[in-house]
């Protein structure tokens, strides 16, 4: 069985965006239209911890 990560509070890959469409119905763009840079840096840092330092 697979062990249970907790990831921070901010970053959930299970749940899917929710919200309204926009008025002009555009479908949003990762790296343009989300994911800040503090974002991409968290997520960055969590990886190069469970990679490179073990803590997967």
């Amino acid at each position: 069985m697979a062990q249970q990560i907790n990831l921070p509070s901010d970053i959930n890959l299970n749940i899917k965006a929710q919200g309204q469409p926009g008025k002009d119905g555009k479908t949003p763009i990762r790296g343009v239209d989300y994911w800040t840079k503090a974002d991409q840096d968290a997520i960055k840092q969590w990886l190069e911890d469970a990679i490179e330092n073990h803590k997967w």
